[in-house]
């Protein structure tokens, strides 16, 4: 097997490849890897292998892409749009309509505790993070475990923030 995917992240390697080619695929195939999803956005590898972080709706999902299986890791969001995943585990996710970004810290027990960046107001206020406003973050990426970088845009924004 010629491995097609593979996982860096400042020259170290997470995971083992995700995705394989065998005899029976060929250049350029696009291949459904799961199905079932309510409303997919963003997504990004996980910390366990084989698996991905999908933003989906209303809830982030986690999908083991060797067995298939979907489970709910968050909910209870607006419109989650998109996810990242710090050095340090921490999932990062962008919830377009409530106007800010929820960080999520797995705890030991493996649920989740959430601290949260921006004011639910839509806004372009910079300050601490309980006291920012965001109007529609889209997009976001981790620096390591010590920053987070943020895109909005809109018909009358488009910038980037940083939290650090």
């Amino acid at each position: 097997k010629t491995c097609i995917f593979h996982s860096k992240h400042h020259g170290k390697t997470f995971h083992p490849p995700l995705v394989h080619m065998d005899d029976t695929f060929t250049a350029d195939l696009i291949v459904k890897v799961v199905d079932h999803l309510q409303s997919p956005n963003g997504l990004c590898l996980s910390s366990t292998p084989e698996t991905v972080f999908v933003a989906d709706g209303h809830t982030i999902k986690q999908v083991n892409l060797e067995t298939k299986t979907i489970t709910v890791a968050a909910q209870g969001f607006k419109q989650a749009l998109d996810v990242a995943l710090s050095s340090n585990g921490n999932l990062g996710v962008t919830d377009v309509q409530a106007h800010k970004i929820s960080i999520l810290e797995e705890k030991e027990n493996g649920n989740y505790g959430v601290h949260f960046i921006g004011t639910a107001n839509a806004g372009c206020l910079d300050g601490p993070a309980s006291k920012a406003q965001l109007l529609g973050p889209t997009g976001l990426c981790f620096d390591g475990d010590t920053a987070l970088f943020c895109c909005f845009g809109g018909s009358k924004t488009d910038y980037i923030r940083l939290h650090t």
